[in-house]
């Protein structure tokens, strides 16, 4: 099997050989670049041919790049594109080849989180317990971590809406995701509740990749956030795909917070994806918001007929084939064991939401094929998880702007439960 790091390595010998040698090479082409122009193009051809594995090698090189003809450097600077192209087909076909083999991992992964920092009674259980709160949350990850050699943790959407969500316009859910150190999220209705300026900023200030391939600016073809990501830990390479429903974009989302935006299909924006990663990738998870908005009540798991159907969400799993595990949100109907497609043999899975639940999904892999899989949903027992994770030692914390103006409402900070641990309202980079 190809050893990615090896090629990796090559492709850096390669960019680094090419502009070493142009920085080296600037002030004897002083002459050449006011004559000729385009000096770059002599400099990568020169580098490129002289290298073991170019077949272009075409003309022999003067010593020096001044002692090139005008007839000389004509003819060359002809073949560059031509060189360039076959270095970016071979690294394109070096990258291709990475993947495969067998491994196994833990997936942990949350959805509509909804702003629930504190536990909440479940009082339909005996006596009563608590379930949920960030900082448990967190802890219940740290141990997961801990017990599993490769672990990703994700995230389905909708992590706003709330009180100290709206009181911070969605920041301190993004410091809380950065904490627990999220790999990747996709984009929830909710995350648009203050307007999608304001959700731009949280992405481009985040450490992890925030996912959707069906949103982009009106008008367009420039999307509104990255499409998908590879995650590579411990030699598996993850595909993660973000995606959101019609349903959920039109009927649950006020037009005048996304007017410059526009929602495209979504069976057709991840089979485009999904071209590009399927053969680059251990394997593919997609991470859908779609399907009928949940019941916004955190006893929901208690009363069936409250549950909203996953039918969009399995249409969907049935419409595009390649999808290994397809984690879903929006619907908040929680299922304790995945179900697989009938067809495409998709894993599908989804927790309650609120927190009250962590997601594990256990995979065995195989030359790019799931060959075993355990998936369940741990109840997170606030009663019995410590509040105080351990943080990674290092970090630098500085206090955010909107701390100061909540200064007010110290109130609310005392009793969110994540305020009174290391999980301080404090933004970690």
């Amino acid at each position: 099997m190809l050893n990615p790091s090896r090629h990796v390595g090559r492709f850096a010998v390669k960019m680094s050989w090419s502009m070493l040698v142009f920085c080296d090479c600037t002030q004897g082409l002083v002459h050449v670049r006011l004559i000729f122009g385009s000096s770059f193009w002599l400099c990568a051809l020169r580098v490129f041919c002289d290298q073991s594995w170019c077949r272009f090698k075409p003309y022999s090189f003067p010593p020096h790049p001044r002692m090139l003809s005008r007839r000389q450097f004509t003819k060359i600077a002809a073949l560059a594109p031509f060189a360039l192209k076959q270095v970016v087909n071979e690294t394109h076909a070096d990258i291709g080849q990475l993947g495969g083999g067998a491994h196994e991992f833990t997936i942990l992964y949350t959805n509509d989180f909804h702003s629930a920092l504190d536990p909440i009674p479940a009082y339909w259980l005996p006596h009563s317990p608590k379930l949920g709160g960030a900082a448990h949350l967190a802890t219940l990850v740290e141990q997961e971590r801990a017990a599993a050699s490769t672990t990703f943790l994700l995230d389905s959407g909708d992590m706003f809406t709330g009180t100290m969500s709206a009181l911070t316009s969605g920041e301190v859910l993004m410091e809380l995701m950065t904490l627990m150190r999220y790999d990747a999220m996709s984009v929830g209705n909710h995350e648009f509740d203050y307007g999608w300026q304001i959700f731009d900023q949280a992405v481009t200030r985040v450490p992890f990749p925030i996912l959707c391939c069906n949103i982009r600016y009106k008008g367009t073809k420039i999307r509104f956030t990255r499409p998908y990501t590879i995650l590579e830990r411990n030699g598996v390479r993850l595909g993660v795909i973000g995606v959101m429903g019609l349903k959920a974009a039109r009927n649950t989302i006020m037009p005048s917070k996304v007017a410059e935006l526009e929602f495209t299909d979504p069976v057709a924006e991840t089979k485009a994806c999904l071209a590009e990663l399927r053969d680059t990738v251990d394997v593919v998870v997609v991470l859908g918001h779609q399907g009928l908005p949940g019941p916004m009540q955190t006893d929901a798991e208690n009363d069936p007929e409250v549950q909203r159907p996953l039918d969009e969400d399995i249409a969907f799993c049935g419409a595009v084939s390649g999808i290994d595990v397809y984690l879903a949100a929006h619907s908040h109907h929680g299922l304790e064991q995945p179900i697989i497609h009938p067809t495409t043999g998709t894993l599908i899975t989804q927790t309650y939401g609120y927190g009250t639940r962590l997601g594990r999904l256990r995979l065995k892999v195989k030359n790019r094929r799931v060959i075993a899989h355990e998936g369940t949903l741990l109840k997170v027992w606030s009663d019995d998880l410590p509040r105080t994770p351990r943080w990674r030692p290092g970090w630098r914390i500085t206090v955010p702007s909107w701390q100061t103006s909540l200064a007010p409402r110290s109130d609310l900070l005392r009793n969110a439960s994540f305020a009174a641990t290391t999980m301080s309202p404090l933004w970690v980079h």
